[in-house]
């Protein structure tokens, strides 16, 4: 994915930033600062540009293309990308002038070898050179770890959540950790949903057993007890059996299982889908554009292959006999000789070769690049895997619904209110109520519980 344009690097719409953060606890970098410790002179991101005017012309044959292998490209004359060029001047504005750019990369390299994507740490470095190109001090020292923070340990993150049982408690990476009331495990889902399970696992075994005492004292209360101790208990064993029955009804307990565990092990599962599906795209994108350098480094040779073909390719050369068998010789500039930083069969001019904002330009493009990839591979899928995240986890899919309390009679007060019935049926001459066949009898003040 190409940014034609420069896409503000701003942190307020930044899904990935957002999804790692919400999954693991991971809090990396926000990508608006990642490439403020990695400017050059003249402000230009992940380079050092210094540009030579040379007192030569060294022609190039427009068929000798080992010229450029050896004139142009990366890891060129010690250094890590060389650009030839050359500019109109002379005489009558029709010679010629040779510069090169020669540029130093600011970031993860990979020996002398072209950079490529894959994970590293990396960290701080500076310039082995004092005082160049007006970069002293502090400015001639970078840091990678804000970057690598972000396009890197964002990734392991998520692996360190989907693989490790601990999930990220405890974990660090490059100097970035997780603190400990933000970190996520997912086991602790199993824990949560097992608590629930034991839960409803108590109240319907105790159930069962309430119900059979309840079947033992009578569906209704014998007219003997009321006002008494056994009335009191009668209405104990009544009052437990509602409680227990409700809790069994509220927490869905089921086989083994409670309605909050399975809505519990729903959430993990959720979780760890949107996690595992981020992780793989996080494994392609780092592989392939996770260093920024990479970016930078293809459109240095989209420029060069650019100006060898408009530019290098494009000087003539005259010679003059200036007597005595001594001969002049000059070099000239084709009528189609192009100037300017473009890439090869493209139309996006970033500028005269020579000027420092071109090569600013450049460096903004590539950085630029770098946030397309993340946006297109990573924001993206994040964006969907939170709004599915969102989805799954709403009320209307995961409802742990509420656990209440029924019959929660107050038992001194049956007692007094059972007192007075009774003593208001006696002053009435109300007879004795019918007593359930399956009541306790009473004989002499003791309660015998029917078989």
């Amino acid at each position: 994915m190409d940014a034609k344009n420069v896409i503000p690097l701003t942190s307020d719409n930044d899904s990935w930033h957002k999804a790692v953060s919400l999954l693991t606890g991971y809090n990396a970098p926000t990508r608006d600062t990642l490439f403020t410790d990695l400017e050059g002179n003249d402000k230009i991101k992940q380079m050092k540009v210094e540009i030579t005017k040379l007192k030569y012309v060294d022609y190039a044959d427009p068929s000798d293309f080992d010229w450029r292998a050896e004139n142009a490209g990366f890891n060129i004359q010690n250094t890590d990308f060389v650009i030839p060029f050359y500019m109109r001047g002379g005489a009558n504005g029709h010679g010629v002038t040779m510069y090169k750019a020669r540029i130093t990369l600011l970031g993860s390299k990979n020996g002398d070898s072209p950079p490529v994507g894959g994970e590293v740490k990396g960290g701080e470095f500076k310039s082995q050179y004092k005082d160049h190109l007006g970069l002293t001090g502090d400015k001639a020292e970078w840091t990678t770890a804000p970057l690598t923070q972000y396009a890197y340990g964002t990734g392991r993150a998520l692996k360190q959540l989907i693989e490790n049982e601990n999930g990220t408690h405890g974990w660090s990476w490059n100097g970035k950790n997780v603190a400990n009331d933000a970190a996520v495990t997912l086991k602790s889902f199993d824990t949560a949903a097992a608590a629930f399970d034991r839960v409803g696992q108590f109240f319907s075994d105790r159930q069962k057993v309430v119900e059979e005492w309840q079947r033992r004292v009578g569906t209704e209360q014998d007219d003997a007890w009321r006002g008494q101790a056994a009335g009191v208990f009668w209405n104990l064993i009544h009052t437990i059996d509602r409680q227990y029955t409700g809790y069994v009804k509220d927490m869905g307990f089921s086989g083994t299982q409670s309605k909050q565990g399975r809505e519990i092990r729903e959430a993990k599962a959720a979780l760890y889908k949107a996690a595992s599906d981020l992780s793989l795209k996080w494994d392609y994108w780092q592989l392939r554009m996770g260093n920024p350098l990479r970016w930078l480094h293809d459109l240095l040779f989209e420029i060069t292959a650019h100006v060898w073909e408009n530019n290098i390719r494009q000087i003539t050369y005259e010679v003059k006999s200036i007597g005595r068998g001594n001969f002049r010789t000059t070099y000239h500039p084709t009528s189609i000789l192009d100037e300017t930083a473009t890439r090869l069969g493209q139309s996006d001019n970033f500028g005269r070769l020579t000027d420092m904002s071109t090569w600013k330009a450049i460096g903004e493009r590539a950085v630029s690049n770098w946030q397309a990839s993340v946006i297109e591979n990573l924001v993206e899928p994040a964006n969907a895997a939170l709004d599915e995240l969102h989805n799954k986890w709403s009320s209307s899919n995961i409802d742990l619904g509420s656990i209440r309390t029924r019959g929660d009679d107050d038992l001194t007060s049956s007692y007094t209110e059972d007192k007075n019935a009774k003593a208001a049926d006696a002053a009435a001459g109300a007879g004795p109520r019918a007593h359930d066949r399956n009541a306790p009898v009473s004989r002499g003040g003791a309660v015998e519980v029917a078989d």
